[in-house]
């Protein structure tokens, strides 16, 4: 499995569309705030890529697909449920921006405890999909490249939690 630092950098690269639409506009106030949310979110986009790269240092599972269904969907609930939130608040005064930080940090808790590490946008952009995968003796959630997986295939991958793989790379 990877390690807590790996599912941090999913944690805050699921969250790196919110973090830009805050330093947009200045949410939590103009200068550093702003500043603070734009660099969590390249960093996180930065911290991803080198994830993917790592995987090759990763022993790879075996996994025989049986069944395999695209769920791609589940990151647009993500965003439209996470975003849209905070775009119709105007935090002008402490109360607001706590509510905010507590409401980001439920959604973060939750986020982990889910095990919800393939719901990330920042995946989706660079091109990986979201696949619920049958094998033999578990259903997985697997994040790959691959739009298609043929019944009886077999494919390696990488474990980020219980339930959710990571293709290997080539």
């Amino acid at each position: 499995m990877l390690s807590r630092l790996s599912k941090v950098i999913l944690l805050v690269s699921s969250f790196s569309p919110l973090l830009i639409v805050f330093a947009l506009l200045d949410y939590w106030g103009k200068g550093w705030p702003s500043a603070v949310c734009v660099g969590l979110a390249i960093l996180s986009w930065i911290g991803v890529f080198y994830l993917y790269a790592s995987l090759k240092k990763i022993d790879p599972t075996p996994l025989r697909v049986k069944k395999a269904d695209r769920k791609d969907q589940e990151i647009l609930t993500y965003l439209a449920a996470n975003l849209l939130p905070f775009l119709s608040i105007n935090p002008d005064g402490w109360r607001e921006i706590l509510a905010s930080f507590i409401f980001v940090g439920l959604i973060g808790l939750f986020f982990v405890r889910g095990e919800l590490y393939y719901t990330n946008p920042v995946l989706g952009v660079a091109k990986f999909r979201v696949l619920a995968i049958e094998t033999t003796n578990q259903t997985v959630y697997l994040i790959t490249r691959r739009v298609y997986l043929p019944r009886d295939s077999e494919i390696r991958a990488v474990p980020i939690s219980n339930h959710i793989m990571w293709e290997a790379p080539p």
